[in-house]
């Protein structure tokens, strides 16, 4: 067809669709080359810039919350030190409270010195009472084995070792003094003292005590642990902050507290030349990463203290800085109120650690989209040369199915000149399946679902009774049947079930696979859906029995159906999509019916109804109370019930049965294990149970490991 033929026919056609004729036609070959050429280098910039921005903008998400996290890590884990510290110091004294320091002197030292068993980072422990210190172990040895000196303290104003046996010749507590909980008048006081020189070798640090009246006669006293400077320095030291990170900890006002380093010397952190025990600041602390920090630190607060919010929140801020051509993210957070610290630690990780991958995997998506660029190139000249054949070839076939059905008013506006062709067999084909769709409705769902009014989403909360039936061991007997005969099987057993529900006013929700789901009270309310969803439940096992001796007597295999009534208040109506919909119920208590019915495979029973059901049907029907329950995925136990008939028609061994079984559940629920276990024994005698199984198995659990106090006979299921 030539341009001009072709052209003229397409105006004839697009005089009614009101398409335009474009008025430049460019050749298919350099048009694919070019746009894609355009295209590709276009989403490769794209793509790379994207990548880049989004892989760090990521990053620095996670950035942040990874430090974050490792801020939180390391301020749990000097918490956790420090609350060992005051645990060790708590055992130790409870421990001596229970011997008599002066005859049982050999335990008090082996008390003492388990303290630092425990926890390596310690630097002295002692035994105070009265005020006066009777027995101090000291630590000095910075590479983690400690030696044990016991100490006499000579005068309150210095600690001077002397490595000397057991003596207890009471010393003064020294400058322990001036701090309100070392007196004995607290018992029990756990806390932490400001810095100072520690009691035992005079370095500064912090204490701990744990006083308390010891006992035999002995008056007020407890055990002090001593921490310094460079104990705690030394800890954070092998706390590990991602690969190289660091971390410091500072008081409220900034003055230094311990950074990392690996000795224990504690003269880092104090002025020289002070008069009193001084710290230092942050800006007098010889380091100088962490000078940097500060420097970073105040320049983001400053612009922090304009924001409102951040100061009624200080949250945790994050900041960074440049050092010798490296550049580092930190953060710095406050110990949180639950530690009892009034302290601020900072954390500071090399940015490498985080970026490195973001900047060389930015450097691989550049080169590999050039190599993609060179060779799409390439591709598409050669595949452009070769398209334009078989699109003409298309164009023609389009013609041929002109019948295909196709409602969209969509239009196609192409300058490439082998496109128009199939554009003009797109309109003709689109013309004649429009002619066709005259006859034939587009959607036929949509007449079969008509009523008086157009169906809709819609729902009502209403009080109903849900039903649920599946049946045992299904898998293994379809297995055992070929796929007709498994279809006829199970069609016969589901229509006998659905006309049951239907003849007891039910609704048939839905069949899953061979599993039941219907409901009573909608979309026609019931007055008694309870009672009815009982009568038919009961009507179904009956049915059931009957059906399996019919097909024993084919030779065929027989199914036994567990079933889970439910009462409640449901969701009922109209739901799905707007173009899809059904009729069907939801809400806890749907989910409820299906558990029971599952439940039932626990206590080797037929039918489980719930608590509401049970209220609704007990003057009409006989149940017997299985047991207290929280299903899974439930928290609050409820009563379940086993449905066994209708009332009249119960014989009287069963109702004795009954009686037993219910009088065992309640003593078992007061925890009179041999008054329930005879109840049950006596139960399982009048009938074969499995439920009685199940408690007497209980009872011998409850014998050896008792339930908690407050249990009152409720039984978590762990699984559906």
């Amino acid at each position: 067809m030539s341009r001009k033929s072709r052209t003229a026919e397409l105006q004839q056609v697009t005089d009614v669709s009101g398409v335009k004729v474009p008025r430049i036609e460019l050749s298919m070959r350099w048009s694919i080359v070019s746009l894609l050429t355009l295209l590709i280098v276009l989403s490769a910039g794209l793509i790379i810039l994207v990548s880049y921005l989004g892989g760090r903008q990521s990053t620095q998400f996670l950035v942040d919350t990874l430090m974050e996290d490792k801020a939180y890590r390391f301020i749990d884990k000097a918490s956790q030190f420090l609350g060992e510290a005051r645990s060790l110091a708590g055992d130790a004294r409870e421990a001596i409270a229970k011997l008599n320091v002066a005859s049982q002197r050999q335990q008090v030292e082996e008390e003492l010195k388990d303290i630092f068993e425990e926890e390596p980072y310690l630097s002295s422990a002692y035994l105070i009472r009265n005020g006066r210190v009777l027995v101090a172990v000291n630590k000095s040895v910075p590479t983690g084995n400690h030696q044990n000196l016991l100490e006499e303290i000579d005068d309150q104003k210095e600690a001077e070792k002397k490595k000397l046996d057991i003596q207890f010749e009471e010393r003064p507590l020294g400058n322990l003094s001036p701090y309100p909980w070392a007196a004995p008048s607290k018992p029990g006081n756990k806390q932490i003292t400001p810095v100072h020189k520690t009691f035992v070798n005079g370095a500064p640090g912090f204490t701990f005590c744990s006083a308390d009246n010891l006992q035999r006669g002995a008056a007020a006293g407890g055990v002090c642990v001593d921490i310094t400077l460079g104990d705690l320095s030394l800890f954070i030291g092998d706390v590990k902050v991602g690969e190289t990170g660091k971390a410091f900890i500072a008081d409220k006002t900034m003055h230094m507290l311990a950074a990392p380093q690996e000795t224990r010397d504690s003269s880092p952190f104090i002025k020289e030349g002070a008069s009193t025990l001084t710290l230092k600041n942050i800006t007098e602390f010889v380091n100088p990463e962490i000078q940097a920090a500060h420097t970073a630190m105040l320049k983001k607060l400053k612009k922090l203290q304009k924001n409102k919010k951040w100061l009624k929140s200080k949250k945790p801020f994050y900041f960074d800085f440049k050092l010798n051509s490296n550049r580092y993210v930190g953060i710095f957070a406050p110990f949180p109120a639950y530690t009892g610290l009034d302290w601020q630690t900072g954390v500071i990780i090399p940015e490498d650690e985080f970026f490195f991958f973001v900047r060389r995997n930015t450097r691989l998506v550049m080169a590999a989209s050039s190599v993609l660029i060179l060779l799409a190139i390439v591709m598409g000249y050669i595949f452009s040369r070769r398209l334009a054949k078989p699109l003409s070839d298309l164009s023609r076939e389009m013609d041929k199915i002109q019948q295909f059905d196709l409602q969209s008013e969509k239009t196609i506006v192409s300058s490439i000149t082998d496109v128009q062709n199939m554009v003009l067999s797109f309109y003709k084909m689109r013309q004649g399946l429009r002619s066709f769709g005259k006859f034939v409705p587009a959607d036929i769902v949509r007449q079969l679902i008509a009523q008086e009014g157009d169906a809709h989403l819609q729902g009502e909360k209403r009080e109903l009774t849900v039903h649920f039936s599946d049946i045992e061991g299904f898998t293994t007997v379809s297995e055992s049947l070929k796929p007709e005969e498994l279809v006829e099987l199970l069609a016969e057993y589901l229509g006998e079930m659905s006309r049951i529900i239907a003849e007891e006013s039910g609704t048939v929700d839905k069949y899953i696979g061979d599993a039941v789901m219907a409901f009573w009270g909608a979309p026609q309310p019931v007055d008694d859906h309870a009672v009815k969803a009982a009568r038919a439940a009961l009507k179904c096992q009956k049915r059931l029995v009957e059906l399996e001796a019919k097909w024993q007597g084919e030779g065929r295999p027989v199914f036994r159906a567990r079933i889970g009534l439910n009462t409640g208040e449901i969701i009922v109506g109209n739901m799905g999509s707007a173009e899809r919909l059904n009729y069907t119920v939801i809400g806890d208590a749907v989910n409820l019916a299906s558990r029971l019915e599952g439940i039932n495979k626990y206590y080797g029973t037929r039918i489980i109804v719930g608590e509401k059901t049970q209220e609704l049907i007990r003057n009409q029907f006989v149940t017997r109370l299985l047991d207290f329950v929280a299903v899974k995925g439930k928290n609050e136990a409820i009563r379940i019930y086993e449905l066994v008939g209708e009332k009249g028609s119960v014989d009287t061994t069963t109702l004795t049965f009954i009686s037993l079984f219910e009088s065992g559940l309640e003593e078992y629920r007061k925890r009179s294990w041999d008054k329930a276990e005879e109840y049950f024994k006596n139960a399982k005698a009048k009938k074969v149970d499995k439920a009685c199984d199940l408690f007497l198995h209980r009872i011998a659990e409850y014998r050896v490991n008792p339930p908690p106090v407050a249990w009152s006979g409720e039984y978590v299921m762990t699984s559906k």
